[in-house]
């Protein structure tokens, strides 16, 4: 993620600017992968080809546990839609589409949990 040298936040978009303090000294620093599950939605009908085989699945956004407010937009995966509940704990988990993109996506770092 991208995170401001001035006042430390992170930042998500990337910017060429803090949007926090205006600073433009901005480097890029690992993150730890671990998320919260802040709302999330089913997609079950594609409007892109790509997608037309892959519905339904979870649209997630997330915080990021290194900042409050620090969401992303994700795919949620290995998860039942009727385990999903808002402040799950999630780890990020990297999905090759093709030969030449790879996405994160984030899946309950709980296992267990899901066989209840």
């Amino acid at each position: 993620m991208q995170r401001c040298i001035a006042c430390g936040h992170y930042l998500h978009h990337p910017k060429p600017m803090c949007r926090f303090c205006g600073g433009g000294e901005l480097h890029w620093e690992p993150v730890s992968g671990r998320a919260t599950l802040y709302s999330w939605t089913i997609a079950t009908r594609s409007f892109q080809p790509y997608f037309g085989a892959k519905v339904p699945y979870t649209i997630g956004v997330v915080e990021l546990v290194e900042q409050t407010g620090l969401m992303f937009l994700t795919q949620i995966v290995d998860c039942p839609e009727e385990l999903l509940a808002a402040g799950m704990d999630l780890a990020v988990t990297f999905r090759a589409l093709s030969d030449t993109v790879t996405l994160p996506f984030f899946k309950p770092v709980n296992t267990e949990s899901l066989s209840r």
